[in-house]
């Protein structure tokens, strides 16, 4: 009965570091926006947050400007090459790897509670656990029985895993 339903979830703003780390999951399937045709010139880029997190300083204020220089010198490199008449789909090769993107992700409601379980584990990176939070509070929220079919198949808390990683 698990296999008969199915969700999908509307992924946004999440770096390619991160979709590559989704896209490993086999039995989901993925609508992935392409940038093999698409200018990605402007696409924003995350910093990382455990940058973001220290306490302000001198180091912290030269390592971000370094992140920045960095993008803008990988984004004009991208304008130059395809103004140069290359392949944008080869062009794109410049890019960091922390643009932004977005995908769908499709599996039935099995697939999605093992999901639940390899992805809330304290190796995963808390990027990734915090995006398995954010769609158990969307199935929470507009499908509540099946969030308490994922719920009553943990052998874990997951409001309590939710709560701590919400607060946040």
């Amino acid at each position: 009965a698990l296999e008969s339903v199915h969700l999908t979830f509307r992924i946004k703003g999440v770096p390619r570091s991160l979709l590559a780390q989704i896209c490993r999951h086999r039995q989901m399937a993925f609508g992935e926006r392409s940038m093999r045709v698409s200018s990605c010139y402007a696409d924003p880029v995350r910093i990382p947050q455990s940058l973001l997190e220290q306490e302000d300083s001198a180091e912290k204020a030269q390592l971000i400007f370094e992140f920045a220089e960095t993008v803008r010198a990988c984004r004009k490199t991208f304008k130059n090459l395809v103004e140069s008449g290359l392949p944008i789909e080869q062009c794109r090769n410049i890019m960091p790897i922390g643009i932004l993107s977005s995908t769908n992700a499709t599996m039935d409601l099995r697939t999605f509670i093992d999901y639940v379980k390899g992805r809330t584990l304290d190796i995963t990176m808390d990027e990734h656990t915090f995006l398995v939070v954010k769609m158990l509070e969307e199935l929470k929220n507009k499908q509540p029985k099946f969030f308490n079919i994922v719920k009553d198949r943990l052998s874990f808390d997951i409001e309590k895993v939710m709560m701590s990683y919400l607060e946040k």
